[in-house]
């Protein structure tokens, strides 16, 4: 039987039920062709976004801040949060700007990485 530390408690509290892990959520995944991440941006304009490649990591800058608007108006509830990350992903070797397709389509981000000639799949013949 194990115990579990003070520390351990402390982490699972904070875990989930005080500090939110992640304001957006996100899925990556591939098939035989590509790599794909979907990040949920809800009301997010594509001039809010900025995808780049940079030294072979995939660089993902979102900024959708409406503290403008705040200040037009008086408020007497705010539930939607300023939507502000950067996300960044290591790329397989190989992959260039020429790979990678972006979109951005009812509240979802989605890119599509092409994998290079020599990562896809190949069958061998038997002798």
């Amino acid at each position: 039987m194990r115990f579990e530390s003070t520390f351990d408690l402390l982490n699972k509290f904070f875990d989930g039920c005080c500090i939110e892990k992640d304001v957006a959520k996100t899925d990556i995944y591939e098939d035989d062709q590509a790599f794909y991440i979907d990040i949920e941006v809800p009301g997010v304009k594509k001039e809010a976004v900025n995808v780049k490649l940079d030294n072979g990591h995939l660089v993902i800058d979102v900024k959708a801040d409406n503290e403008e608007a705040e200040n037009e108006y008086r408020y007497y509830e705010k539930g939607r949060v300023n939507l502000i990350f950067t996300r960044k992903y290591k790329l397989p070797n190989g992959i260039d700007e020429g790979n990678i397709k972006v979109k951005l389509e009812d509240g979802v981000l989605a890119i599509s990485i092409s994998k290079p000639e020599k990562m896809l799949p190949k069958t061998i013949l038997i002798e």
